[in-house]
């Protein structure tokens, strides 16, 4: 467990003394932000006209001052206000459905990070765009529950004074930074998986997304995986950006298994040359093993873009009789 700190970050933003917690050795929360309160958006119209993001792809965007009012063709369209979250990092409030949050970061160096925001759709650090998490309102999830943990940026900060403008849609947000996390990384909440059932060998495939939070580009890498007692396998992986996120495919042999329960994958990220293999990162996952009786994933890779997707499976109780096929669609926030 990471050490905690009680240390303060004192940011000086908009002429006036903000400050963002320190919460750990490894992570800063946004406690302070100035807001944008917008009008409806749309306002009926296929591309609606956006002030903030206009001034920011233009390059006319300045850090806003409190009370500082913002127009467009001449019309008043909002004022920035400072909010501060509560102690979770959380800002909650009316106020923030269809509208931007300003915040600052200080650092002391040039240095990669991980931009983990909830509840928006886009992030802008330093003018360039990032993509958001709609669908994340709380901290913690009930097994029970879809995830979406899973949203980690790599972003690249400048020594000295970084700039955050995030959009809020729903009326929650929080922005935190993950401060020491580089290189190539496993994010293993961001996993396509499926269930192996009982007595049956397994000769399927998953995927897991990999963070480059480098400015390197990797070519030539294999993703390796394998059970203890089980031979490894190997799978190419595309080239993997700098500064991006890649959702690879990984294969799954498993001989079969005696007992439900879960049994370890380790999976590995590495580069081979004349036999020797170089790991460049490493995690392991855990897998259900199922009777055919349960209901169950299955995994496989589309013949549209070569992703690997899933869909579950429920067995009807009685077999005896000709059963009826049901099938099943959803949208986000929902898990087959």
């Amino acid at each position: 467990m990471a050490k905690i700190k009680s240390a303060f970050l004192i940011l000086f933003l908009f002429g006036i003394s903000v400050t963002a917690y320190c919460q750990s050795v490894d992570s800063v929360v946004f406690k302070n932000a100035l807001v944008l309160k917008l009008g409806r958006s749309g306002d009926n119209k296929v591309i609606s006209p956006d002030a903030v993001v206009s001034s920011i792809v233009t390059g006319k965007w300045k850090a806003p001052e409190e009370n500082e009012e913002v127009k467009s063709n001449d019309k008043l369209i909002g004022t920035w206000k400072s909010l501060a979250s509560d102690d979770n990092g959380w800002f909650r409030n009316d106020s923030l459905v269809n509208a931007y949050l300003y915040f600052q970061y200080k650092s002391d160096k040039d240095q990669i990070v991980l931009l983990e925001a909830m509840g928006n759709t886009v992030a802008y650090v330093n003018g360039l765009t990032h993509s958001g998490n709609l669908y994340r309102y709380q901290d913690s999830f009930s097994p029970w529950e879809p995830r979406f943990d899973y949203s980690l940026i790599p972003v690249k900060l400048h020594k000295g004074v970084n700039e955050f403008v995030v959009d809020c849609r729903r009326g929650y947000l929080k922005v935190k930074l993950q401060t020491n996390r580089t290189g190539l990384i496993f994010d293993v909440m961001d996993l396509t998986a499926p269930d192996i059932l009982l007595n049956q060998p397994s000769d399927t495939h998953g995927a897991v997304a990999v963070i480059n939070a480098t400015e390197n580009n990797y070519s030539n890498l294999q993703i390796k995986t394998w059970i203890e007692g089980a031979e490894p396998v190997y799978r190419n992986v595309n080239t993997v950006y700098s500064l991006s996120i890649f959702k690879t495919a990984f294969d799954i042999k498993i001989p079969a298994q005696q007992n439900t329960g879960k049994i370890k994958l380790n999976i590995q990220l590495v580069t081979k040359e004349n036999d020797k293999e170089e790991v460049l990162s490493t995690s392991s996952i855990d897998l259900n093993v199922l009777t055919a009786n349960d209901t169950h994933k299955e995994t496989f890779i589309s013949k549209i873009d070569g992703s690997v997707q899933y869909y579950a499976v429920n067995p009807p109780e009685n077999l005896k009789e000709k059963p009826a096929l049901f099938l099943s669609l959803h949208g986000a926030g929902v898990e087959a």
